[in-house]
């Protein structure tokens, strides 16, 4: 999850300083939860179902939006203190730029660290994972998009890898409606790769 603050150009990516340490001893099991829960949900974009008629029919009112991040500054970052010392725990808010092939889902994205907030995972190789309360301000139109996001990341010899999703209601112009992300990205592209669609609410 590439990050950066006020007086950098750099964006989210960075390994987070080591210091501190977190207060909740989170093992590596739980990062492997939210990596199978991201592919999961890349399967299901993708279309793999038990289900075709049902998908083939939902598909009708879906609306395919694409686009990409060049990453998130993490301007107020606050580390949480403990006494782990395999992990490191962040909180605070990312604010990130997404431009979309959609008016709709194209501004800024605010993404506010919940429990367990960013734990990154000290030993080698490097891991981390984010759960995030989302808020989508379009540049253009009346409403809003509020949800929930989370992702993980992987350090390897070549730098960071990143998987993310979330999934957003709309408020106000956009009220009725369901907006799905995911989100990818490799060190040779230096941005995240966004897919996405937007459908009628249940």
């Amino acid at each position: 999850m590439r990050r950066s603050n006020r007086s950098t150009t750099s964006h989210r990516g960075d390994t987070p300083p080591a210091g501190r340490r977190p207060r909740r001893d989170l093992t590596r099991a739980a990062l492997a939860g939210s990596v199978v829960a991201a592919a999961t949900v890349g399967l299901m974009m993708a279309g793999c179902s038990t289900s075709s008629t049902t998908d083939s029919a939902a598909a009708d009112n879906r609306e395919f939006v694409q686009g990409y991040s060049q990453g998130c500054t993490w301007p107020e970052e606050q580390e949480v203190t403990d006494d782990n010392p395999d992990i490191d725990v962040w909180e605070g808010v990312l604010s990130c730029r997404d431009e979309m092939s959609d008016p709709r889902v194209t501004g800024e994205e605010e993404w506010t660290l919940v429990e367990p907030s960013y734990i990154h995972y000290t030993t080698i190789p490097q891991t981390a994972r984010f759960e995030a309360s989302v808020v989508l301000t379009p540049d253009e139109g009346e409403g809003t998009w509020r949800g929930e996001g989370f992702g993980a990341d992987l350090w390897s010899g070549d730098g960071l890898h990143t998987v993310l999703h979330g999934e957003y209601t709309g408020e106000g112009e956009y009220e009725g409606l369901v907006y799905h992300i995911w989100g990818s990205q490799q060190p040779e592209t230096g941005r995240y790769e966004l897919v996405g669609y937007i459908e009628p609410a249940d």
